[in-house]
């Protein structure tokens, strides 16, 4: 048995050999000989090493033996032209093989040893250079018309994309194999790959379209072409090739030929977040959604239809709609179109705030400062202003300096006052400067002093705590239209 399996391996290795083309002749002489006794040797690969200063090769014969030796003793190397190379020009291809022609023709007069060998290749080079010669190409072994070659190189053209980039990856010749769990299988220049469908842009969609029938054929692809919108105008811009790919609370990110785009759903016209849900069922569940309900109290507030936008916002709250949460707590903390209910307010704004939210942060602060009198400490309100502050609501900042002036949520703290107004008037926030007068006049904890209430804006500390107690919220003249506006906040 064993007999047999090594007969068996003799017989692989044997047919690895005969189906190996013959490279070249390897001219290789030892000695002081004329040329004419050189030994020749045909060979199917040739390595060069240079290990040291001689140099070395190995040449792997036609029998798959190796043969190794100094470079200087390889006199010669013909690589033979081959009939299984494409030949692509025939002008080319002619200067070519008259060049191998006669590069043979000098080795057969001058090694004698080479005749056996290089005879039938000049024979075969010839009958090469006369199907050149006639204009014709050699394509896969086949020689044919360069008419028939250039309706076969169409042909492939039609059948290919000549080059693309998908995540990332620069692909050439690519051809479409398989469509499969939103995966695409494709075969191109470098072997297979497997490419997410998620990552094709319109264009290479269409691409697709045009080269396989299998993808004109494909359900999934059918499926990913209707997500995507041709032409389209967003926020004044015409953008090509548009799809709508993920969606967050206030924010539409797609995807266009000129790459991927953020829109506020807050601040995108109807109209636009109408057509890029006519073909997005993820979106348009959305808007039809907490996030719908949202958009009608957006629009109502802007009508100044105030029980409307406390409807709208409240719908839009019990869907855990973050903005929605902070402007219904907004409407209930003033008691706006519907009940007063400074309680579910407060705890409206703190779980927003837990989300990260800045203005929720800065309005829960306000109600506990409502609610906390002079020498009371209350660290949840200065907690929730140090939180929107850092956030980028410098209004919090002047807060925070009140607080530590007045004692009312810490301890009076004439530095950290200081601290906080400083940060205040260096982002310019109004009344700033005012309280900034107050705080250089005293040395003792605030005294609240009288307060022009016909100058709405005189922004002394007495001023400045009854804007935040909301007792004349309705009577005064202002433009603000919500309670996270009592100071002039940054919009969301």
């Amino acid at each position: 048995m064993k007999i047999i399996i090594v007969s068996f391996s003799l017989l692989l290795f044997l047919c690895r050999i005969a189906v190996a083309e013959v490279a070249g002749l390897a001219v290789v002489h030892t000695g002081s000989n004329a040329d004419s006794f050189a030994k020749v040797y045909e060979f199917i690969q040739l390595e060069r090493f240079k290990l040291s200063a001689q140099g070395s090769f190995k040449l792997t014969l036609t029998n798959g033996q190796p043969m190794a030796g100094l470079a200087a003793h390889l006199r010669q190397v013909i690589e033979y032209p081959s009939p299984h190379n494409d030949l692509t020009d025939a002008a080319v291809a002619t200067a070519f093989l008259q060049s191998k022609i006669e590069e043979m023709e000098k080795a057969h007069k001058k090694f004698e040893y080479s005749r056996p060998y290089l005879v039938p290749r000049i024979k075969q080079a010839r009958e090469m250079l006369t199907q050149a010669k006639a204009g014709r190409v050699l394509i896969n072994g086949n020689w044919m018309e360069q008419s028939a070659y250039a309706a076969l190189v169409a042909k492939r053209r039609s059948e290919e994309i000549p080059e693309m980039t998908i995540d990332e990856q620069a692909l050439k010749q690519v051809k479409l194999r398989g469509v499969t769990d939103r995966t695409l299988i494709v075969e191109h220049s470098n072997g297979m790959s497997r490419l997410s469908m998620e990552k094709l842009s319109y264009g290479q969609l269409k691409e697709f379209f045009r080269i396989s029938e299998l993808a004109k054929t494909s359900a999934e692809l059918k499926s990913l072409h209707e997500q995507f919108h041709p032409e389209i105008i967003l926020n004044g811009t015409k953008r090509l090739g548009v799809r709508v790919v993920e969606i967050k609370e206030d924010e539409i990110i797609i995807t266009s030929e000129d790459g991927p785009v953020v829109l506020s759903i807050k601040n995108t016209e109807r109209k636009t977040l109408e057509i890029l849900s006519s073909r997005s069922a993820t979106l348009n569940e959305h808007l039809q959604g907490p996030a719908k309900h949202y958009q009608n109290g957006l629009l109502a507030e802007q009508a100044k239809n105030w029980g409307a936008a406390y409807a709208a916002y409240q719908l839009a709250a019990d869907g855990e709609h973050l903005e929605g949460m902070v402007n219904y707590a907004t409407l209930i903390a003033e008691g706006k179109g519907g009940d007063l209910d400074a309680s579910k307010a407060q705890d409206l704004f703190q779980r927003a705030s837990k989300q990260g939210d800045a203005i929720a942060a800065f309005n829960l602060g306000l109600l506990l400062f409502r609610s906390t009198t002079k020498g009371q400490s209350n660290v949840s309100l200065v907690t929730a202003l140090e939180q929107a502050a850092a956030n980028g609501i410098h209004q919090a900042s002047l807060l925070l300096g009140v607080v530590h002036l007045s004692g009312r949520g810490a301890p009076v703290d004439f530095a950290k006052a200081r601290k906080f107004v400083d940060e205040a008037i260096r982002h310019s926030v109004s009344g700033a400067q005012d309280v900034l007068r107050e705080l250089e006049n005293k040395t003792a904890p605030l005294e609240e002093p009288p307060v022009d209430h016909a100058s709405i804006g005189t922004q002394s500390i007495k001023a400045l705590i009854e804007r935040t107690s909301g007792a004349d919220a309705h009577n005064r003249a202002t433009d603000y239209s919500s309670f996270r506006a009592r100071f002039p906040v940054q919009d969301r």
